[in-house]
């Protein structure tokens, strides 16, 4: 049988997750007998320009590879100035979006009747940053806050406290009618505007704006505290690290709907754009006669675009996360005979509401040919400063906002302030550029090979508290290790691996992921029982030519002919 490989980039040097998943798909599908070969780019490594658009390297010298290989060019230099127009259009219209949401959309994420009363971050906002007194966050130029009135209906204020880099003003506008500006005087500031007794209410604040210097984003202010006042006593402070998205993903089906619906309704020119900011600009084209099975990967790169009738795809689609949520992406994934679902979760509740069919196939997950020692495990949290009696968490993701990693060192430091002896790692690149600073907690960056495998079999709890995947590597990368975890529940392709638990928590960041760190951190019988249970169920499911096979069975039971060697 011969597979081709369509992708924006092939190297053995790519350490992301997409990449090592299509190259251990290949693989294993080359060591079941079939011929594979790639169609692929002369790109390189890509390096964030702004939060839409990348800039491509070319690759100076691809490493050596057994597969067949094509690569198309790509333009010999980019076109930063380019970029940065259609970063900004992308930008402003996105932010126009958001202030444009119509109440009736985002209503019922705020409405369940469980809602206890308090201020709820809605749109508007940017990811939580975390500081030594607790999350805070950026506004954008209009940002909406919904507050759930007292059973009372007692008359209630909204203070809202934080910082304002330039002086500027603030209107505060209610569902309810009525309006109120004030002026910010540059630095610190503490307002309190009037509300109205109401059951529900949506209060949109609008700052004049301003944009950093090589930012694409627009920035209104810094807020560290927002609270519901009542007879001068502050009742409910709004979580900041909270907003809309995670409210809504306590709705997946809703928000889903939700996300497709607006990407539906946008004009066409938003995809031509996104498309051009991400790349890779070249063609690909199947050549007369081939009678390969093309498999797309994947998002959100403009490869996917090219997909036609009796393609596979494999989009590794965050289905969580708004930003692949784009109406021409939807369309090549139901032009694909099928696309490779990384969960049954994705496969059976989340492909077909879109008319998309798709086989559960996931990512090649490999147990490791060698494990560390116990001497290489303690010589590790030795080099580290882990002592025997502390317990460490290890979290492993590319550092930025979307991975919520600084929601795990914010609980760990929390817990280590409170007397645990408790201490947290990252691995992963360092992609948002921030400083790392919390209590008990380092950053150690890219680490590879047996270093990462050093640093799984050192750690005694995993986590992952990030809001947006498609499946979650690190989680089978962990479990065999025995290592128990604790997952984000707001992701659902991630948590759907867990049963909760058995072979792992789930949990939401703050104080449910404080509780289970801890619950982990104070009984070593229970991390050994979670831990020998993942095992079990990545023996079962992720070992070296799992995922080949479920393609192959996938592809049998939609009546394609497959052919054992190529």
């Amino acid at each position: 049988m011969n597979f081709e490989f369509v992708t924006y980039r092939w190297d053995d040097s790519f350490v992301g997750g997409a990449e090592l998943h299509h190259r251990r798909l290949a693989d294993e599908l080359d060591n079941a007998g079939h011929q594979v070969r790639i169609a692929t780019t002369n790109g390189g490594h890509i390096q964030n320009f702004c939060h839409w658009a990348v800039l491509w390297d070319l690759l100076k010298q691809p490493s050596s590879s057994k597969f067949t290989i094509h690569r198309r060019d790509l333009p010999p230099r980019n076109h930063p100035h380019l970029l940065g127009m259609m970063a900004r259009f992308i930008q402003k219209r996105f932010e126009r979006e958001a202030a444009t949401c119509p109440q009736s959309d985002i209503l019922p994420f705020f409405d369940p009747p469980s809602l206890p009363p308090g201020a709820y971050l809605s749109h508007g906002w940017h990811y939580p940053e975390f500081q030594s007194g607790g999350p805070v966050r950026w506004s954008h130029p209009r940002a909406v806050v919904v507050v759930r009135g007292e059973p009372s209906g007692a008359p209630t204020a909204l203070r809202i406290r934080g910082y304002n880099p330039k002086s500027r003003s603030i209107a505060v506008e209610s569902s309810l009618g009525g309006q109120e500006g004030k002026p910010l005087p540059a630095g610190d500031f503490d307002i309190t505007f009037p509300l109205k007794p109401a059951p529900i209410q949506f209060l949109s604040l609008t700052i004049s704006a301003w944009r950093p210097l090589k930012e694409f984003r627009s920035l209104g202010v810094l807020v560290n505290s927002i609270t519901i006042v009542e007879d001068g006593k502050e009742l409910h402070a709004a979580d900041l690290s909270e907003d809309l998205k995670d409210r809504a993903r306590e709705f997946p089906e809703a928000w889903h709907r939700f996300l497709h619906q607006r990407a539906e309704n946008r004009p066409r020119i938003y995809s031509t754009v996104i498309d051009s900011l991400r790349g890779p600009r070249t063609a690909f084209r199947n050549r007369s006669g081939d009678d390969s099975v093309r498999i797309f990967c994947n998002l959100p790169w403009a490869t996917i675009s090219h997909v036609q009738g009796g393609d596979l795809a494999m989009p590794l689609w965050h289905i969580d996360d708004e930003f692949y949520y784009w109406k021409h992406w939807t369309e090549a994934l139901r032009r694909a005979k099928f696309v490779l679902a990384n969960t049954p979760y994705t496969a059976q509740n989340f492909f077909p509401k879109l008319s998309i069919r798709a086989h559960f196939v996931g990512p090649p997950i490999w147990q490791p040919e060698k494990f560390p020692t116990p001497r290489e495990r303690d010589d590790f949290r030795a080099l580290h400063g882990i002592t025997t009696d502390e317990v460490l968490v290890l979290t492993v993701c590319r550092k930025s906002g979307e991975k919520r990693y600084e929601a795990i060192a914010h609980a760990v430091a929390n817990l280590a302030r409170a007397g645990a002896k408790i201490r947290m790692i990252v691995i992963g690149p360092d992609q948002d550029g921030r400083p790392f600073q919390h209590q008990g907690c380092r950053w150690l960056g890219q680490q590879t090979g047996d270093e990462l495998q050093l640093a799984y079999a050192a750690c005694d709890v995993f986590c992952l508290m990030s809001e947006s995947e498609s499946f979650g590597m690190v989680i089978p990368e962990a479990w065999h290790h025995e290592k128990p975890v604790v997952v984000n529940r707001r992701c659902g392709p991630s948590a759907s691996l867990i049963a909760d638990g058995v072979d792992g928590f789930l949990a939401v960041p703050g104080v449910e992921l404080e509780e289970k760190l801890a619950q982990l951190a104070n009984n070593a019988e229970l991390r050994v029982r979670i831990g020998a249970a993942g095992k079990k169920k990545a023996l079962a499911n992720y070992v070296r030519g799992a995922a080949a096979n479920r393609l192959i069975a996938a592809m049998q039971s939609e009546g394609m002919k497959v052919d054992g060697a190529g």
